[in-house]
């Protein structure tokens, strides 16, 4: 992905906040501080690469947004895109917000646990989930948001199929399974088309 000058300062800007602010708040892992670009930045650039090419998804909503990852990311990358990010713990709320403000990103942040976000607050959405919750979880916590014609972009780890698999138990979804450009055994899975059984 080539990126301007512009917004290379501003990734760079924002992976030295999340530095400097983990060493208070546990924002991210120990294990990944050195490694900060390709584990967290690269990894949450990639989402990008499965957002709908149509207009009729002009907006985001980064559930359980943690340190801003994948939305800041994301948002700092499509600058055009409407972002609202969802996190209820204060200390990482007050980072992101932090953030927001330091990078000029004009961002919509809720201090809140998104079962109390509904569709009529923030609209069709591309929803963002990474390293939330199994995906049986993610799509009950969901749901009401497919509902309305969101999709999801999410991000899994090395037990993907067993998430899918556990997930189908009790949903139908459509869905694709795409090699991470960062771990060749994670998957960003992009579904649609949720229903309960």
């Amino acid at each position: 992905m080539k990126i301007s000058n512009e917004v290379e300062n501003k990734l760079l800007v924002y992976k030295n906040m999340l530095l400097e602010a983990n060493k208070k708040t546990n924002l991210i892992g120990v294990r990944t501080i050195k490694n900060v670009w390709e584990r967290h930045i690269c990894d949450c650039a990639q989402a990008l690469n499965y957002f709908p090419k149509n207009k009729k998804y002009t907006s985001f909503v980064d559930i359980g947004s943690g340190a801003g990852l994948p939305g800041i990311v994301v948002k700092i990358l499509r600058e055009e895109i409407t972002a609202h990010l969802v996190e209820s713990n204060y200390k990482k709320y007050s980072f992101i917000a932090r953030a927001n403000s330091q990078l000029f990103l004009g961002m919509k942040i809720y201090q809140e646990r998104f079962e109390n976000i509904k569709p009529s607050q923030i609209g069709k959405n591309v929803i963002l989930a990474r390293a939330l919750l199994p995906l049986k979880k993610l799509l009950n916590l969901t749901f009401d948001h497919f509902k309305v014609g969101s999709i999801g972009i999410f991000h899994k780890g090395v037990n993907w199929e067993k998430e899918i698999k556990e997930a189908q138990t009790l949903w139908k979804f459509d869905f694709d399974a795409h090699e991470s450009l960062t771990n060749n055994k994670s998957r960003i899975i992009v579904v649609n088309s949720v229903e309960k059984k």
